[in-house]
């Protein structure tokens, strides 16, 4: 049990195929380095000694340990003295004198909220490993032979794997008779007939959430510190720049104050420990470099999902890709090409030949887009329900007109 929480110790972070490099950064990255800061602080707040006070020559052992259990569980504060530095201890008669801040007790609770923080980065991928899977195409088999196929030393080997991903895609796409390879039942739990927007739409919605998380994440961290805005992190940085301690400024305070009574025979008797959280000398580094993980993370992840839009909703960028895996193809020319791209593989099908491009390489995804382009131009069975033109004269080499005019713009290659 870690942190509370069964068989969160098991939990394993693998990686999964229907993924791309920033989206691997945020659900296994991200969370394994916040499951591995829970696990540190866990066993110095279980394990060590989190907090120590000063007491009283008067205190027998057993009431110091209760001081520093007491202290720890129901928090401290920090009392910033007048004309002293704030670890400096001032008192008069009995009574510490300086004005009390507000209690710090976050640090009781650092290790659980870093394991929701690390569980919320897995979220969106459950989310979208889960959804995807009610499409009913084998998107990770198909991956996984891709994979095969680059790291296959003998040629048939290779030529088997890319079969079986052409197998899985030509009939996704339409190219072939969908039911020889899979139930057609389970894939109209979406009422989908073939791959064309909808994973896409859905994997878009996933990007976004990884977005959203970093924003809220953000957010409730400067909520659970206590700090007023957004950019603490920042700003503890330039303070420290500055010359002025963390200790110094009440935000991860090292040195605190704790109040607590005694029942005497004549009444309550008030106590008031000076103490030295240690523990706070691992949460202020934590916290900033976990403020700057998750605000570089929220520009990398930005980035990702604006361009993942206009990758997949932009008609040029589309035929861009397409060409990138096409231009060495037998038969190649340009509306053809507009054509396979918006007809038959549309938005779900570049989304797969990027995921292969990404797992297997740019090697692996050129002979698969062009063994889909060799069925369309050339259906092989009677079962093809996409109809096409053989070109007029075969062409190896691209029309160099912008991709994406219209198709009457469109001259070809004579």
């Amino acid at each position: 049990m870690l942190f509370g929480i069964p068989k969160l110790d098991k939990l394993e972070l693998t990686t999964h195929l229907l993924d791309d490099p920033v989206d691997r950064l945020n659900y296994k990255g991200a969370a394994t380095v916040i499951f591995f800061l829970a696990a540190m602080v866990s066993a110095k707040q279980f394990t060590g000694k989190p907090i120590q006070c000063w007491a009283s020559a008067e205190f027998p052992g057993s009431w110091i340990d209760y001081a520093h259990d007491y202290c720890l569980v129901q928090s401290t504060y920090f009392a910033a003295l007048p004309g002293e530095k704030a670890n400096v201890t001032a008192f008069e008669g009995d009574e510490l004198v300086g004005e009390k801040e507000p209690q710090h007790s976050y640090y009781q609770w650092v290790p659980v909220v870093l394991a929701l923080q690390a569980i919320a980065f897995l979220i969106p991928n459950w989310i979208w490993t889960a959804l995807v899977s009610f499409f009913g195409i084998e998107l990770k088999g198909c991956i996984q032979s891709a994979e095969k196929a680059r790291s296959a030393t003998d040629r048939d080997e290779r030529s088997k794997h890319i079969d079986n991903v052409i197998a899985v895609l030509a009939e996704a796409v339409g190219l072939r008779d969908r039911d020889r390879y899979r139930q057609r039942d389970r894939y109209h739990k979406f009422g989908a007939d073939y791959l064309s927007n909808a994973i896409t739409a859905l994997y878009l919605s996933t990007k976004m959430l990884y977005v959203i998380n970093l924003l809220a994440q953000l957010s409730v961290l400067s909520t659970f510190l206590g700090f007023n805005n957004i950019f603490w992190g920042l700003t503890n940085v330039y303070e420290v720049f500055l010359g002025s301690g963390w200790g110094e400024t009440g935000l991860f305070p090292r040195v605190t104050y704790c109040d607590f009574g005694v029942r005497a025979f004549h009444g309550w008797r008030p106590y008031t420990l000076q103490c030295v959280l240690i523990l706070n000398m691992f949460n202020e580094k934590i916290f900033v470099f976990l403020w700057f993980l998750l605000a570089g993370l929220l520009i990398i992840t930005s980035v990702s999902t604006f361009y993942a839009f206009y990758s997949y909703l932009k008609r040029e960028h589309k035929e861009r890709a397409v060409f990138r895996w096409l231009k060495h193809a037998p038969d190649f020319n340009e509306a053809y090409m507009q054509r396979f791209t918006q007809d038959v593989l549309k938005s779900d099908g570049l989304l797969v030949l990027r995921f292969i491009e990404y797992h297997a390489g740019l090697s692996v995804a050129r002979e698969v887009a062009t063994k889909l382009w060799i069925e369309y131009i050339n259906p092989c069975d009677d079962n093809s329900t996409i109809i096409s033109i053989p070109p007029e004269k075969n062409g190896d080499e691209f029309n160099r007109k912008k991709i994406g005019s219209d198709d009457s713009d469109l001259s070809l290659k004579a």
